[in-house]
């Protein structure tokens, strides 16, 4: 079990609404993480549905026959 602390900054408004563009995010106590910078938020957009499809099951492949005896 993990803990992380994150912090959200660079807030701007898109569209009338306001979002992080930043969001740095660590290991509690922990001097350093990973920071995430948003260079682009789109609302309203169209997306193909296709997109949330699962994928196809891929087929097994088929084990080796191992001769009698062996």
């Amino acid at each position: 079990e993990f803990e992380f602390e994150s912090s959200l900054g660079d807030y701007k408004e898109v569209d009338g609404l306001i979002f992080a563009h930043s969001i740095e995010q660590k290991p509690k106590g922990a001097p350093a993480g990973a920071m995430i910078t948003v260079e682009k938020i789109e609302l309203g957009i169209a997306i193909d549905d296709s997109l949330f499809a699962m994928p196809a099951p891929k087929a097994e492949a088929k084990a080796e026959e191992k001769p009698a005896g062996n």
